[in-house]
């Protein structure tokens, strides 16, 4: 059990980072998925909840090359390969901001008009925020 002064100064320091770092963002969470096996159409029911101020940290951007499997396998031609820049964001949300949901993996976190999705997610030390981690692919 962590002492009431201490869930205080958690408090003050989540609220001090929303002043510095917050920004607004749109949390959107995927309630339910169906699929038609006729069209191959998939249609996704969604709750989206604006959030005011999150604490909203820069984004890491890293270049990627993926390429085919037959290039490992001896005596194969290349066949095909892509370069594209994956960037990560990490999101910090108040508990009191979100308080009838859980997060997910699943989710999307809409910040800057792009979307990114919930990639990994951490609760802080005294359980009054979620630490979220955002990936999002960019071409170029």
């Amino acid at each position: 059990m962590i002492p009431a002064a201490n869930l205080m100064i958690h408090r003050q320091i989540i609220y001090r980072l929303k002043r510095a770092f917050g920004q607004s963002i749109t949390y959107v969470q995927i309630i339910a998925t169906d699929y038609n096996i006729t069209t191959g159409k998939m249609s996704r029911y969604k709750n989206a909840i604006a959030i005011r101020r999150a604490i909203v940290l820069p984004k890491d951007i890293k270049r990627d090359f993926i390429y085919d499997l037959s290039y490992i396998a001896a005596n194969k031609n290349f066949t095909y390969g892509a370069y594209f820049d994956r960037g990560k964001r990490v999101f910090i949300i108040d508990v009191r901001d979100i308080p009838t949901i859980q997060p997910s993996i699943n989710d999307q976190i809409i910040f800057d008009s792009l979307t990114y999705n919930v990639a990994k997610i951490e609760h802080t030390e005294d359980r009054k925020g979620y630490i979220l981690l955002g990936e999002i692919v960019e071409g170029i």
